[in-house]
């Protein structure tokens, strides 16, 4: 995860590839709680954090609550088969990032996981019902990344994956600085077409 950076095409969940648009934390030298998933076919394991989501019968839930028989999808290098968590530990590990791809899928170390973690929804409505609103929240960043590329991301948000991660605040006037420039513009093309 710490060479991973913007405009980069990872694997996704429909076997493709999906670039990184944005990251939610980019921080290798955090240490943080990680639940480690295990599964029995394979031995891939794939550590992420408590509360993000990864599916579990074809919908998402938070990782603490993925239990030994519950089935992840492993790639391949063809297409996803199931294969059954073995053993799901608590460890703690160095290095908290969070890449977001415009699928809103990533494959990390040959198993599928959402890009969704818990947010604004959790604690009211279940990862089966956060996550896709989630990710329709997200059409903004990934609007802008596809305006302005992996360098204007960068230099607005700051998450360009350099070692550090801009503050939630300073990410938050830039999203609202996005979505300004945005309805303007679409104002903009909405009066142009008026006129013709």
């Amino acid at each position: 995860m710490r060479d991973l950076r913007l405009g980069d095409a990872v694997l996704d969940g429909a076997g493709g590839f999906s670039p990184v648009y944005f990251f939610s934390h980019a921080d290798a030298a955090v240490a943080a709680p990680f639940v480690r998933l295990e599964l029995a076919t394979s031995g891939a394991t794939l550590t992420l954090s408590p509360d993000h989501y990864v599916d579990v019968r074809g919908a998402p839930v938070y990782a603490k609550d993925v239990r030994v028989g519950d089935a992840l999808a492993r790639w391949t290098g063809v297409d996803f088969v199931a294969d059954v968590v073995a053993n799901a530990t608590n460890v703690v590990a160095e290095g908290l990032y969070n890449p977001y791809t415009l699928s809103g899928t990533i494959v990390v170390d040959g198993v599928l996981a959402s890009c969704h973690s818990s947010w604004i929804l959790d604690g009211l409505v279940p990862p089966r019902v956060a996550a896709p609103v989630y990710q329709r929240a997200f059409v903004v960043p990934r609007v802008a990344y596809k305006l302005i590329g992996p360098r204007g991301m960068d230099a607005l948000f700051g998450v360009g994956n350099t070692g550090a991660t801009a503050s939630i605040a300073s990410q938050t006037a830039a999203l609202f600085a996005v979505v300004a420039i945005l309805a303007v513009s679409a104002a903009a093309a909405s009066k142009a077409a008026l006129r013709r």
